[in-house]
């Protein structure tokens, strides 16, 4: 799975969600040795030094293992390192001793998403939500669900959502921005095929299409935006039913030059899915 922005998004939630822990008893010794801990691993993550705060973690959950918060920061370091069904492991314990974790479901919905399922993500995120949670990554997150299954409309309202909590000239604001303008342009385009003022693209130049290995089926669809310059930059993988072959053929695709679509002559980025089918004898 393409990963974007995320930075923002881990170090807003270390702050926001990151601080229940306060709620329980901490008058004794043990507690409050597991608390100085969690503060420690906290400051070693956001300086990324992940080895220093899972050691951190450790000594924490040694002393009090019924605590969410370094089950959830664990699983938050175990993502970074890539172990995506380790974090989820991870997270669940979190949510086991939190359930009203907003956190949490947030972080279970991004590491079901990276997964490709869009079910459980938006069943996650939406749990988030309905638990007061209204920060502008839980909003880009269901704008993205609602990418991966084409329903535009709830995903550009999600997307204008976290517009109104991001930093106006942030990165994550210009890419969102950016995922809205080229969203709309797809509406507009469908609701419009067929008019000579709106031009689709079409493949310019491109070196030969990369094929699989002899015997194999391959499918794969990947969803981007398409610039006004006619270069297919990918966000998401929506299917692919080859690992392999997934990596080769998005490395192909950015490489591809389109014409651009264009409105009444004038070039514009355009949402677009790219399907890949081949079988080789």
């Amino acid at each position: 799975m393409l990963r974007r922005v995320f930075a923002y998004t881990l170090e807003t939630y270390l702050v926001v969600f990151c601080g229940f822990m306060i709620a329980f008893g901490q008058s004794a010794q043990s507690d409050n040795a597991a608390k100085e801990a969690i503060d420690r691993a906290q400051a070693a993550y956001l300086k990324k030094d992940y080895a220093l705060a899972k050691r951190e973690l450790e000594s924490a959950l040694a002393i009090r293992k019924d605590w969410a918060e370094p089950h959830l920061l664990l699983g938050m370091i175990t993502w970074q390192e890539g172990k995506v069904d380790d974090a989820i492991k991870s997270v669940k314990e979190a949510i086991k001793y939190q359930p009203n974790s907003p956190g949490a479901h947030y972080m279970m919905g991004k590491l079901h998403f990276e997964k490709r399922d869009w079910k459980r993500a938006e069943e996650e995120a939406n749990l988030a939500l309905g638990q007061g949670a209204k920060s502008a990554n839980l909003y880009i997150l269901l704008g993205d669900i609602a990418l991966t299954q084409e329903r535009y409309e709830p995903a550009v309202k999600f997307f204008e959502q976290a517009l109104t909590q991001l930093p106006e000239n942030g990165e994550v604001a210009n890419e969102t921005r950016i995922k809205i303008e080229a969203v709309k342009n797809q509406v507009e385009f469908q609701a419009n095929e067929g008019n000579k003022d709106f031009q689709t693209s079409k493949v310019s130049s491109r070196s030969p299409i990369p094929r699989p290995v002899p015997f194999r089926y391959v499918k794969i669809k990947l969803a981007g935006i398409l610039t006004e310059q006619g270069r297919f930059k990918p966000f998401f993988v929506i299917y692919a039913s080859d690992q392999q072959m997934e990596k080769i053929y998005l490395q192909y695709v950015t490489e591809v030059q389109f014409t651009p679509v264009k409105k009444n002559g004038a070039p514009l980025p355009i949402w677009r899915s790219i399907d890949y089918q081949a079988y080789t004898r």
